[in-house]
């Protein structure tokens, strides 16, 4: 039932269309050449490879079988959502000895905004999700059964690797899957962990090597799209990444009343924690039947990956991308609170565990007002869809001066997307760097920038006050000159310095813009 919910939520959340975003747009326009027989190439035509194929490769299936893409989108994103919540009712049963715990904490899952706004859009979160839950599950399995461990490993990994060809993040699961199967375990030479490793590495390789040694071979100038360090420091990554996390349970609209409501569960984990790390030898009692670590791992290495990622090249840090350990912080906080409870019960009474009924009443209060809150979500999630509601060619001079511009022409922005939003036509980013979206599209260096202004017209369209000159710092060596300055942006023409040799091809090891 709750897994109902959830889909059906979903679905009214995107009774006029799922929600759309640069991202999605590349999804969407890589499914539909898949299916023209394009092969995986976004808006340009160009090769993608910035995105891993898994969901438009879904996507593509639906268009197909004779469904519009947005219909399957919703379709498939419904469909995940309730695999989530099936999934989590799964392992929650692994680690939570009382049924009532177990539901309360799927409840809170199935009933997540934040959960909800990930799959009412376009993305590819929500597969990647069932998918990582599937594969901890199997992991787990592996652990607790020493007569199906090696085929349990197989599978796990090479869950692993279709998470890698759903998201490129699954990287964190591959890490997870190598320090669980390398942790020593009681009655279990080293010789057998090494092993289960290899069947493990065996499985998740293929998938991946694949898909490198496609994007290697494709024409595209980088192997995983462009990437490019960030001058952020780590401590600012690490105050993105809280903030982050603190937002998946409770945003920032809300942080005040759901403090109230929180402080106690916060209180009953805590005392979780203590039971879990002094008690457990007095106690004698072992919560569960599955072992807790591939979760914990999950959670440390995927949160080491979105940090590293943001640092080294330029990914983002926030609710988006941190989203996937929601469901595993669920798990891991629903066994504290168990922890409590079992230390409550051993010791007759503790003044930071409710009674029976005072606990009751709490849980139905806490999971009534989540669920009204997550109810309002999906009607006004739904009451509207549009791709951009910010200006259009009417009232956006830049973008309709780019509009009258020969037909072959090459245009590069600071902001792609508004001059995309304004005008309906895809522009070219120069990349790597601090724009938005950082796409596998072309031209992506300063130096296949010149190259292509040897073959056609080629203009920057630069948003800002007019009469300033576009940052030398992001077009090095570039000779612009102004063509048409408005209240929005100035249009510039390029020329190169360099001399145009015909048939001449990019550089080798390109400059990045």
């Amino acid at each position: 039932m709750l897994a109902v919910v959830a889909a059906v939520a979903t679905w009214v959340a995107t009774r006029h269309g799922p929600g759309l975003s640069p991202d999605s747009v590349t999804y969407i326009s890589a499914a539909r050449n898949l299916v023209a027989g394009h092969g995986y190439s976004d808006l340009t035509g160009q090769p993608n490879t910035t995105f891993a194929p898994g969901f438009s490769a879904v996507l593509a299936i639906g268009q197909w079988a004779g469904l519009s893409v947005l219909t399957w989108a919703r379709v498939v994103n419904a469909a995940a959502f309730a695999a989530v919540v099936v999934l989590t009712s799964m392992l929650l049963r692994r680690h939570v000895a009382s049924p009532g715990l177990a539901l309360a904490a799927t409840a809170f899952v199935a009933v997540s905004p934040t959960l909800l706004n990930v799959a009412r859009h376009a993305w590819s979160e929500p597969l990647f999700c069932a998918v990582l839950l599937g594969f901890i599950l199997l992991l787990e399995g592996a652990l607790a059964s020493a007569k199906h461990r090696t085929r349990l490993v197989a599978l796990a990994g090479f869950l692993a690797g279709v998470g890698f060809l759903v998201r490129y993040a699954a990287l964190a699961l591959a890490i997870a899957g190598v320090v669980v199967l390398l942790v020593p375990r009681v009655h279990q030479p080293a010789r057998t962990r090494l092993g289960q490793l290899s069947v493990f590495a065996l499985a998740f390789v293929p998938l991946p090597a694949l898909w490198l040694l496609r994007n290697a071979t494709s024409g595209a100038p980088y192997v995983l799209g462009p990437r490019v360090g960030v001058s952020t420091s780590l401590w600012n990554l690490l105050g993105l990444f809280a903030s982050s996390v603190r937002d998946l349970v409770a945003p920032s609209a809300v942080i005040s009343p759901w403090a109230v409501i929180a402080l106690p569960v916060v209180a009953l984990m805590v005392v979780g924690a203590l039971a879990a790390t002094r008690e457990r030898q007095r106690l004698g009692h072992r919560v569960g039947a599955g072992s807790l670590l591939p979760l914990s791992v999950f959670v440390g290495t995927y949160s080491a990956f979105v940090l590293t990622a943001g640092k080294v090249s330029g990914a983002s840090v926030e609710t988006r991308t941190v989203m996937p350990i929601y469901v595993p912080l669920v798990i891991i906080a629903a066994w504290l609170i168990e922890n409590a409870r079992t230390l409550a019960l051993r010791r007759g009474r503790h003044p930071f565990f409710p009674g029976r009924r005072a606990g009751l009443a709490i849980g139905v209060a806490f999971l009534l007002f989540y669920g009204v809150w997550f109810a309002q979500n999906a009607w006004s999630d739904g009451t509207g869809r549009g791709y951009y509601n910010g200006p259009t060619v009417v009232d956006a001079p830049l973008a309709r001066t780019v509009q009258h511009l020969p037909a072959d022409a090459l245009v590069v922005s600071n902001s792609p997307w508004a001059l995309y939003y304004a005008s309906g036509h895809q522009p070219i980013v120069a990349q790597p760097g601090p724009l938005v979206p950082a796409a596998s599209l072309v031209p992506a260096t300063i130096q296949q920038l010149l190259h292509a202004a040897c073959a056609q017209p080629v203009y920057v369209a630069w948003y800002g006050r007019p009469g300033t000159e576009a940052p030398t710092r992001v077009f090095p060596g570039l000779v612009l000159h102004s063509i048409h300055a408005v209240h929005d942006g100035t249009l510039y023409k390029l020329s190169a310095r360099t001399t145009c040799v015909a048939g001449a091809s990019p550089p080798a090891s390109p400059r990045p813009a």
